[in-house]
């Protein structure tokens, strides 16, 4: 796994919570390993959980960087997706399946063609099926990487 140390890094400028509630906020992951989280649980509803983050001054991408961790049931997964500007779509990038602790997530962005508009890039988690108010997701971390 690849040391986030050896990369500039962009870190979210916005978090729009979308479905799901939310204790803490942006300033929560902006800083690598600070001791604060970020959590969201999921609603009873469907979907269980969305909400995004939007980055600035993004000129490129390397690689998607999450420190979290989804704990919720071994048969509920957290999508991590990024939004494709060319197709209008939300593309997978990689999946958060359940775990107890934080655990760090290396997306590869190998094309950031599609992924960067105007200097913007968007990232969302997304549990698109019903959800569990008992489940959460606890995010340290996130940044794009390049």
């Amino acid at each position: 796994m690849p040391s986030i140390n050896r990369y500039r890094r962009v870190v979210p400028a916005t978090f729009v919570d979308i479905t799901g509630t939310p204790t803490g906020d942006i300033s929560d992951i902006q800083i690598w390993q600070d001791g604060n989280q970020l959590q969201v649980t999921e609603t009873n509803g469907t979907p269980g959980l969305r909400f995004t983050f939007t980055f600035v001054g993004v000129t490129s991408i390397l690689r998607l960087f999450v420190m979290g961790y989804y704990n919720g049931s071994a048969t509920h997964h957290l999508d991590i997706q990024m939004w494709n500007y060319t197709t209008s779509a939300w593309d997978q990038f990689c999946a958060m399946m359940t775990a107890n602790d934080s655990q760090q997530f290396v997306c590869e962005v190998f094309d950031d063609t599609d992924y960067i508009s105007g200097g913007a890039s968007q990232v969302r988690f997304d549990h698109h099926v019903a959800g569990n108010n008992s489940h959460n997701v606890y995010l340290d971390y996130i940044a794009l990487l390049y």
